[in-house]
């Protein structure tokens, strides 16, 4: 099936199959990689729906972007599209100023951290979008590294005074 073909019949399929339920802005282009020719679905989030921590976070989008990628797959063969040529991107809109969101809280946070947790001192947190996924990640820089187990107590105590970043990917420099 031509790729001219095949773009506005999946784009159809995805509007009326897939993305029928909630407000998703989507866009179907083509583009390719090593192994040839996809068909790239690029899915516009608003992080205050989507994350925990947002003001308007709705439960359901998040069960509903855990399954997308498997009920895509299920429509592809409607259009005699295999799951290879076909990439899912997620993007987040006003990632920026969420990200400044989530980094007041975390230093509103922090003092209760450190009485809990023996830490060497925060040099940074980086605040972003985890690559292409649907959620953010923080990535904190300390001063010295620090080992597995203290990083395991780290998170349990972070996600104890903010229980919303439970949806979030933390990730610390280790030894």
């Amino acid at each position: 099936m031509e790729k001219n073909y095949i773009l506005p019949h999946l784009t159809k399929l995805l509007k009326s199959l897939v993305f029928n339920e909630f407000d998703i802005d989507f866009d179907v282009k083509l583009g390719s990689d090593e192994y040839g020719e996809k068909f790239n679905i690029l899915v516009n989030l608003d992080p205050e729906v989507v994350c925990m921590s947002g003001d308007k976070y709705n439960p359901n989008i998040t069960d509903f972007l855990y399954h997308l990628e498997d009920n895509i797959d299920k429509i592809l063969p409607y259009i005699n599209l295999e799951e290879s040529r076909v990439k899912l991107i997620y993007k987040f809109m006003n990632e920026v100023e969420f990200s400044k969101k989530l980094r007041g809280m975390l230093m509103d946070a922090l003092p209760k951290i450190y009485n809990r947790v023996e830490l060497p001192k925060l040099i940074d947190a980086d605040i972003r979008q985890h690559g292409t996924t649907y959620e953010f990640q923080i990535k904190f820089y300390f001063e010295t590294p620090m080992d597995t187990e203290t990083a395991i107590i780290t998170r349990d105590v972070i996600e104890e005074y903010l229980p919303t970043f439970e949806d979030i990917y933390l990730s610390f420099n280790l030894r």
